[in-house]
C-alpha cells in the first residue's frame, strides 16, 4: 500500500515551548482512497517536535507501505536521508563519540 504522510508543527525557533503538530495520512486502501487528519499537542525544540509529529503519523502505520514523506522541517528531511543510516551504524553516536540530539526518538523511528 502507498501512504503519503503531510506533516506541520506549529514550534518555531530552538528554544522549547508548547505548539501542535499536524499530519494528514493519505492511502489508497482495499476500501477505496482514504484521508485522515490528526493534530496532537507537542513540547519541545521545533527538531524535537518534528520528530515527535512524525512518531505519532508511523504509529499509526500496521502494514508494511511504501511511504512518502511531505515536511516543512529541512532539518528533519536531512535527518532522514542522510544522517539516520550513518547514526544506525554508529548506534547514534556523533562525530565526537556523543549521543545524538534526541536519539531516544530516532530509535523508535528507525
Amino acid at each position: 500500500m502507498k501512504v503519503n504522510i503531510y506533516m506541520y508543527q506549529t514550534i518555531r525557533g530552538p528554544r522549547r515551548q508548547q505548539g501542535y503538530g499536524v499530519y494528514i495520512l493519505e492511502a489508497e486502501t482495499d476500501h477505496g482512497p482514504m484521508t485522515k487528519t490528526y493534530r496532537i499537542p507537542i513540547e519541545g525544540s521545533r527538531n524535537e517536535a518534528s520528530l515527535k509529529c512524525l512518531y505519532s503519523a508511523l504509529s499509526h502505520m500496521n502494514a508494511s507501505s511504501e511511504l512518502t514523506l511531505y515536511v516543512e522541517s529541512e532539518w528533519l528531511a536531512t535527518a532522514l536521508t542522510k544522517w539516520l543510516p550513518k547514526w544506525r551504524r554508529t548506534e547514534y553516536l556523533s562525530a565526537r563519540n556523543r549521543k545524538v540530539a534526541f536519539s531516544d526518538i530516532l530509535t523508535k523511528i528507525g
